[in-house]
């Protein structure tokens, strides 16, 4: 093939290999705990290079397998290279990463944050759901018996407003707007269904 058909074929940019997914899944999964992780490098310090490298080829991979946590990097904040995990319980844990290499960075940000074998194998066993139902059916957010919902009525959740066939106990405020727009007197049901909203 002439070489401006290959030069068209190639992805753009610099080391287009690090934006495939096989690439990106390769990465390791970081303990729960963690909730931010900080790296702190100088661009033009020669001992910051391996820092340098470990963002550039590594933390992409480490992004796109632990989706929350938050990644930050940080341009000539500090003197020196380091790395920051900041816990959940307010914790902070501060590794010195001057002079390191790209593949010491890795094995100290892995020994440090790693997810044990166990830990994986236990997250990927299945929770105790009712088989009865489909697993995306059971969420918090359903209403009603008919979808699954851990509740019969919205107005069962704390902070919502009650339901609408108590209307003597809705907020004033509120019940002088559904009198207007239901045209039904007070202390009577509201139909929803027969409720006409452009009057």
């Amino acid at each position: 093939m002439p070489t401006q058909v290959l030069s068209l074929l190639r992805p753009p940019g610099k080391f287009p290999l690090r934006r495939t997914v096989e690439y990106l899944q390769r990465g390791r999964q970081l303990k729960p705990g963690i909730e931010s992780v900080g790296i702190y490098f100088k661009p033009l310090l020669p001992a910051d290079y391996g820092t340098r490298q470990f963002v550039f080829y590594n933390l992409p991979q480490l992004v796109y397998v632990n989706p929350h946590i938050q990644f930050n990097t940080f341009k000539s904040q500090r003197k020196y290279a380091s790395i920051d995990f900041y816990l959940t319980g307010g914790d902070r844990i501060q590794v010195d990463l001057d002079g390191k290499t790209r593949e010491e960075v890795v094995e100290v940000v892995l020994k440090i944050a790693e997810k044990s074998p166990e830990q994986i194998e236990a997250d990927k066993k299945p929770t105790n759901v009712n088989p009865m139902y489909p697993k995306y059916l059971i969420n918090p957010a359903n209403v009603g018996w008919r979808y699954f919902g851990q509740r019969k009525c919205m107005c069962e959740v704390p902070g919502q407003l009650v339901c609408s066939k108590y209307k003597k106990n809705w907020p004033k405020d509120v019940k002088k707007y559904a009198d207007k727009i239901s045209g039904i007197g007070k202390g009577k049901k509201v139909d929803s269904k027969f409720v006409d909203l452009e009057k």
